[in-house]
């Protein structure tokens, strides 16, 4: 018996040893995580097939890896637009809580621990929360009570707060800091040629002050100028500087996001066709990145450092470096207001830039295009599904 279980040891060692050298022969990890990407020279060429959604790599009858196929347009405009990012909630952001100085002292309405930085503040009483001159429009009716609606990680829960009287203003308060959306500089990554919607940013959004994802179903993309940038040292990531040109123009609706962007409509922004480039023509080494952050469109030198093999829809597909003495002039390299950054390889738009190493400026990760496009797709299908 012990005999037996050692033979199935020593099989099941040679097994994986013969499939590590299938998948190094084929250059699976050397180049791109990509199987059968070059199999010159290989003693143990690998047979790729198609099955339904999927696309399997064989040895044999042996099957090594199974990737889902992406259903992606064949072209879009590409981006590199620095611009201004607005996004709000349905409601306003709890910030924190606050006294309030009356004829009889001081007071807080909403005691500690009832509300958290934040919560969404969706109504109070039957008036909808939209921005916060609404909050003083509520404050200014008579009634010693207010019911104020909120969510707080999509559960929604109710309080009644009894309003305090400003000594100062002589209004009704409730103690409670607020804000209406976040701002912030981004770059636009893409928008697709067959149905006009943008993809950005190529990661999720974090409120500053919060701490906490945004849930995103609404905002704006702005025309942006960028007047200084801040440049990346070890330990400490750089940034672009900018202004919004005007804020009542918007460039394109923000209708939904996840951890692998924000997407919505474009109202203009068109720029030149590019084909789209799914994982598997990815290969380590030159590459290029566009960017408008100096005033015009212009391409930087990067190099594709490592393109790990993703069967699924994930981040951080690609580890870049960049090679460009001119962009590193600039920005040191990888700064914040970069992620959406579109990479462009043999002609193809094949990702986009996500994050900086704070150890390394010069380099950073990047996500493959055809995860960020199938990831819009599938954040907007359950917007309208949340919408019906």
């Amino acid at each position: 018996m012990r005999f037996f279980f050692r033979l199935i040891i020593v099989f099941f060692c040679l097994l994986c040893l013969f499939s590590t050298s299938a998948l190094y022969q084929n250059r699976a990890y050397q180049e791109s995580g990509v199987f059968c990407i070059d199999q010159k020279g290989s003693l143990f060429p690998l047979r790729r097939e198609e099955i339904g959604n999927y696309t399997s790599f064989k040895l044999g009858k042996i099957t090594l890896n199974v990737i889902e196929n992406q259903t992606l347009p064949n072209e879009v405009y590409l981006g590199g637009q620095v611009v201004g990012i607005g996004i709000r909630e349905e409601g306003v952001i709890v910030v924190g809580t606050r006294e309030v100085i009356t004829q009889k002292g001081v007071v807080k309405p909403i005691k500690d621990g009832l509300l958290k930085s934040g919560d969404i503040l969706l109504k109070i009483n039957d008036r909808p929360i939209k921005y916060t001159r609404d909050i003083e429009k509520e404050m200014s009716k008579e009634g010693k009570k207010a019911v104020l609606h909120l969510t707080r990680d999509d559960c929604p829960f109710s309080i009644e707060v009894t309003p305090a009287k400003d000594v100062l203003s002589g209004k009704n308060k409730l103690g409670l800091f607020v804000k209406e959306c976040v701002e912030g500089i981004g770059t636009l990554t893409y928008i697709r040629k067959d149905n006009g919607r943008f993809g950005a940013l190529g990661h999720g959004i974090t409120d500053a002050e919060t701490g906490k994802p945004m849930r995103i179903n609404n905002g704006d993309l702005y025309d942006l100028s960028v007047n200084e940038v801040t440049k990346g040292r070890v330990g400490k990531a750089g940034c672009l500087n900018g202004i919004f040109i005007d804020k009542k123009i918007s460039r394109g609706k923000i209708d939904c996001g996840n951890s692998y962007g924000i997407y919505g409509f474009a109202d203009s922004m068109r720029g030149k066709t590019i084909a789209v480039g799914d994982r598997t023509t990815v290969k380590c080494g030159k590459a290029q990145l566009v960017s408008n952050l100096s005033g015009k469109e212009e391409l930087y030198d990067i190099e594709i450092v490592k393109a790990s093999f993703q069967p699924m829809v994930e981040e951080k597909g690609m580890v870049i470096k960049i090679t460009d003495t001119r962009l590193i002039e600039k920005t040191g390299g990888i700064v914040q207001g970069m992620s959406g950054t579109p990479l462009i390889q043999n002609g193809m738009f094949i990702g986009a830039v996500t994050h900086v190493f704070v150890g390394a400026n010069d380099e950073g990760y990047a996500i493959f295009a055809e995860n960020m496009l199938a990831a819009a797709d599938e954040v907007k299908l359950i917007a309208d599904e949340k919408a019906s």
